[in-house]
């Protein structure tokens, strides 16, 4: 039997089962209604005809959830729909719920998660993995796929993370090796913070390490350092929070290193016409050369800015920067 192209009433369909959804959006958009009100219902949603445990009739939509609620938002009565027939069973249902959109546009990553999700409870991995290019036209290796079924147990808090790009999908990968009970304190700190791929690396390795190296907890670690009270700061804009997370790490994760550059900065506070030659030391110490920085708008201000360096160089605190040369 082929599909049925039909007019049902809204009513029988429910919107509350959205078994076959894989969009990031289910609101109506304005947009849609005015489109189909000028050129006409050109793609009629999709629905399956199931009937439920009270006897009563009811569809359900395989696509076109948009649409259904853009109808119902403006009070249409009656739509137009194609129905699949009776006795197509669930899993086909999804595979064309799925492939609908993928042989259309890229699915977004979030959709890609939602599809091998919901893919998982009819194909092992492996089928996921074989059959993506016919359902999802794309390949995925089946460590991919297991990856991100990995990820299905913890959707609730990493997948709004996901969505509002406060972490990656790698870090998801990452935070999930670390166990469930240190999920919710990373998504807490990404959330707060507005942090770069390599930045949530950066967090996460140097607490994990602080952690291992004090064998104690990361959720213990993380109270103990104050990161909490940081996070909490409403005075503190989310630059400067990431910033300042980042810092309260690194001071606990590198202790010795961290004290010597607070004192470097304290000694080159303290050197002469530090408003007019700026010196910065080398990132995180990890080379010894110094950058010094002035401007000069004449000969003679090039002339005077190199007499203020020769009073630095005599100055008694520069000998403790190069301490290493006595």
């Amino acid at each position: 039997m082929s599909d049925t192209y039909t007019t049902i009433d809204i009513n029988t369909i429910d919107l509350s089962d959205d078994r076959f959804s894989i969009t990031e959006d289910t609101e109506p958009d304005p947009s849609v209604y005015s489109n189909i009100q000028e050129y006409g219902n050109l793609l009629p949603p999709l629905l399956w005809f199931k009937p439920d445990s009270g006897g009563r009739h009811s569809y359900i939509v395989i696509n076109g959830l948009r649409r259904i609620a853009a109808f119902r938002r403006n009070h249409v009565k009656r739509v137009d729909a194609i129905v699949v027939p009776p006795g197509v069973s669930e899993k086909k249902c999804l595979i064309r719920a799925i492939s609908i959109p993928a042989f259309q546009r890229p699915l977004s990553l979030v959709e890609v998660l939602r599809a091998v999700w919901r893919l998982a409870s009819f194909f092992t991995d492996q089928q996921i993995s074989q059959k993506a290019c016919e359902i999802m036209n794309q390949a995925l290796n089946i460590r991919y796929v297991k990856q991100l079924n990995s990820l299905k147990p913890h959707q609730a808090v990493l997948l709004p993370m996901i969505q509002k790009n406060k972490i990656t999908l790698k870090t998801a990968f990452e935070l999930v090796s670390l166990g469930s009970e240190h999920i919710g304190i990373f998504t807490r700190i990404f959330s707060a913070i507005k942090a770069s791929a390599s930045v949530q690396k950066e967090i996460i390795r140097h607490l994990t390490e602080v952690s291992s190296r004090e064998t104690v907890d990361i959720k213990d670690i993380f109270a103990a350092i104050g990161l909490d009270q940081v996070l909490a700061d409403s005075h503190i804009d989310i630059k400067n929070k990431t910033q300042k997370v980042r810092q309260v790490l690194f001071d606990n994760r590198f202790p010795t290193l961290s004290q010597a550059k607070k004192k470097t900065q304290h000694i080159i506070s303290q050197l002469p016409h530090k408003n007019l030659i700026q010196m910065t030391p080398p990132h995180n110490f990890e080379a010894r050369g110094y950058q010094i920085t002035f401007s000069i708008e004449s000969r003679q201000d090039f002339i005077n800015k190199l007499d203020l360096l020769k009073q630095c160089a005599n100055h008694a605190d520069i000998q403790k920067l190069f301490w290493y040369e006595d």
